[in-house]
């Protein structure tokens, strides 16, 4: 499913948006899910790593402060995949678009053509890094390996931790979510943690040193398990 945010305090034409987005991907045979904003503040609650796979944001957003492009790098400071595109009346802040790396500008009134040819853009940059899909019956998360530092099992709970800082808490087991991943990108080191390869900076007896600055343990029994992923993935670079 693919999970799209607006961002317009305009609510027809959020709800135009909305539709226009729901055809133009399900003409490319693609599902998704539309949640629409009015307020800034609102999409900021909800804007986590993973929450979203596309946001439409209009720059101007009447007196509200901050504008789109302020929330847009709000977003992007925690989330460096997701596509960003700005649906508003003036280029004016296009410049400032590059430091979102925003994927286009699209001006109201709505034009198809070049709305299609921004999603056709975002939909090339998805295609060429999958994430993980994480389903349990309260929600959905999506993740990127690369950007996991560390799983870690607490009373139940399974904590998600992101090289970023963000921690993303499910009602999962670990190895629900290890069976999603490939050998290369996370591994088991201890019955109530995994690691990310990608994260990893030292190894040593009996612990894990990762790019966080964290240091995650390392069971006597799973302490080879470890050394031998990291060789894997040596390999495979």
């Amino acid at each position: 499913m693919y999970r799209v945010a607006i961002l317009d305090d305009e609510p027809l034409f959020a709800e135009q948006l909305a539709e226009t987005t729901a055809n133009c991907l399900a003409a490319r045979g693609i599902s998704c899910e539309v949640e629409k904003f009015a307020a800034a503040s609102d999409l900021a609650d909800v804007a986590h790593p993973g929450s979203f796979d596309l946001y439409l944001m209009d720059v101007l957003l009447g007196e509200q402060n901050p504008t789109g492009i302020d929330v847009a790098r709000a977003v992007r400071a925690g989330d460096k995949d997701a596509a960003i595109v700005f649906v508003t009346v003036s280029l004016d802040h296009a410049p400032e678009g590059y430091d979102v790396d925003a994927a286009g500008y699209v001006l109201k009134p709505l034009d198809d053509e070049r709305f299609d040819q921004a999603l056709d853009r975002t939909l090339a940059t998805r295609a060429s890094r999958q994430p993980v899909v994480i389903e349990t019956p309260q929600r959905t998360v999506r993740i990127f390996p690369d950007e996991l530092a560390y799983l870690e099992i607490r009373n139940h709970t399974l904590d998600l931790h992101f090289v970023n800082g963000h921690v993303e808490s499910l009602n999962a087991f670990i190895s629900s979510v290890l069976e999603k991943m490939a050998a290369h990108e996370v591994v088991l080191c201890h019955r109530s943690f995994a690691v990310g390869m990608a994260a990893i900076r030292s190894v040593r007896r009996y612990y894990v040193t990762l790019s966080t600055g964290d240091k995650i343990p390392v069971s006597r029994g799973r302490y080879a398990d470890v050394q031998r992923a990291l060789m894997r993935r040596a390999k495979t670079r």
